[in-house]
């Protein structure tokens, strides 16, 4: 019992509760048979009986171990520093080829016209659907002035070739030249369309069945693969492509769907239609030898002018004290500058009378020059004649230049003065086109008005001449 005592208090001393009967019966029985301890100088266990062991490692072995944790800690995997950095290049690059992939699609494209054994409309018509493919992909075509320039570097003036690819892609300063040849059927037509990237000289083409009916979009998706710099690729083409209701077994079933939780519910506004970027108008205009594609229909593109006029006038209106001749032979030169695409261009000239009475004039204005013939076809293209006509009006200075000095019998010399006076002038304009830059062009007819202080002068002509345009 005192052992016992003993024991319970060592265990409250040293923070354990009392124990209960079961932990405390085996350690009384090994108390109670523990030998007692060998003497100093004892045999070591091999040369005798080994001792027992004392009472604190039979305590120990006896009484129940407490229990631990097995959770092991969680382990945090640092990247080192100089991997880190090791990734810094990568993800640079990837991040430059992302922004280069969005502004490659804002390149500089130059149509060469359709190549194809059909008539004239059917070529046409793919030109058309090829310009507003781009543009709604959202490329610049190059404008039907500059790519006939351009076409001016090929001899034949045909490009096919490599070679011609490059000088027209050079001169028109565009970054893909894109060709295409057509098949036409009934109902459908076979188009092949080849795309040269100018600046690393490297030509793609692809081929397909096209239907009629859906021309400019199944137009717009083969443009779509070819015009990327990194090229067509392997693989198949997105037109060759079996629909998904075509492929044989049984579709796999799919997951149920998961229900989100209200709170994941978001309402997303619906996002704005974006409007196509509008496709530039064109015209085919038929000029004396050759049927060109150009904008504005008057101007083809080429907004300034210069021109010389010849021809002859004659007073139908005067003052009563004049004299001399009333007829006059008229020279003047005159430039001007086309305003928008509806035909109004302002004008300015200085002529003045080669032959008959002294006179200059300096005059400014505008005129309207319309197509007649310009009409939209069966096909959906404006088409029409180079010819234009629409009226004039400027005004300005008419300065009359003294004669010259006259000497009587008596050797006295009379003269006279120049005088300025107001002139306006108006006249029908008649131009024919040759070509889109060479113009010959007249005023028929032209009546100018000029008050003076002693009455007014009318004066009534015609003027032809020719024009260069730039």
């Amino acid at each position: 019992m005192e052992a016992a005592d003993r024991e319970q208090a060592s265990g409250r001393a040293l923070g354990r509760g009392p124990p209960d009967a079961r932990d405390r019966l085996p350690l009384l029985a090994a108390i109670a048979v523990a030998p007692p301890a060998p003497p100093p100088g004892a045999l070591p266990a091999a040369f005798g009986p080994a001792p027992s062991p004392g009472p604190r490692a039979l305590a120990r072995s006896v009484l129940p171990r407490p229990l631990r944790s097995r959770r092991r800690p969680l382990r945090v995997t640092r990247i080192p520093r100089m991997r880190a950095f090791a990734l810094a290049p990568g993800l640079a690059l990837a991040l430059a080829l992302a922004l280069a992939s969005g502004t490659a699609l804002a390149d500089r494209v130059a149509i060469v016209p359709t190549r194809g054994p059909t008539d004239a409309p059917v070529t046409n018509a793919i030109d058309v659907d090829l310009a507003r493919g781009l543009v709604a992909l959202g490329h610049t075509v190059v404008p039907e002035a500059e790519l006939r320039a351009a076409l001016g570097a090929v001899a034949d003036g045909v490009a096919d070739t490599a070679e011609e690819y490059r000088a027209v892609g050079a001169r028109a300063k565009a970054d893909w030249v894109v060709a295409a040849t057509v098949e036409p059927a009934v109902v459908t037509e076979r188009v092949e369309i080849a795309a040269f990237l100018v600046p690393m000289g490297r030509t793609e083409s692809v081929a397909r069945e096209v239907e009629k009916a859906r021309a400019e979009a199944q137009l717009r998706e083969m443009i779509g693969v070819l015009l990327r710099p990194e090229g067509i690729g392997a693989g198949e083409l997105p037109w060759e492509r079996r629909p998904s209701s075509q492929v044989a077994g049984p579709a796999p079933s799919a997951p149920p769907p998961v229900a989100p939780s209200p709170q994941a519910v978001a309402f997303t506004p619906p996002a704005p239609p974006v409007a196509s970027p509008p496709v530039p108008e064109r015209a085919w205009i038929d000029y004396l030898r050759t049927t060109e594609i150009v904008w504005p229909p008057y101007a083809a593109g080429r907004r300034g002018f210069l021109a010389v006029m010849v021809g002859g006038s004659g007073a139908v209106l005067r003052p009563e004290a004049a004299a001399g001749s009333a007829a006059a032979f008229v020279g003047q030169v005159r430039g001007g500058y086309a305003v928008g695409d509806a035909g109004l261009e302002l004008i300015g000239s200085l002529g003045g009378n080669l032959v008959g009475p002294r006179a200059l004039f300096v005059e400014a204005g505008a005129r309207f020059l319309f197509t007649p013939s310009l009409h939209r076809g069966a096909d959906g293209l404006l088409r029409g004649l180079s010819l234009h006509v629409g009226p004039e009006l400027t005004a300005g200075a008419f300065v009359r230049l003294p004669p010259p000095d006259v000497t009587d019998a008596s050797g006295a010399v009379y003269s006279g003065s120049a005088s300025a006076h107001f002139t306006g002038a108006v006249a029908l304009d008649l131009v024919v086109a040759v070509t889109p830059a060479l113009r010959f062009e007249g005023g028929l007819p032209q009546l100018r008005w000029v008050p003076t202080g002693d009455g007014s002068i009318l004066v009534l002509g015609a003027t032809l001449g020719a024009g260069y345009r730039f």
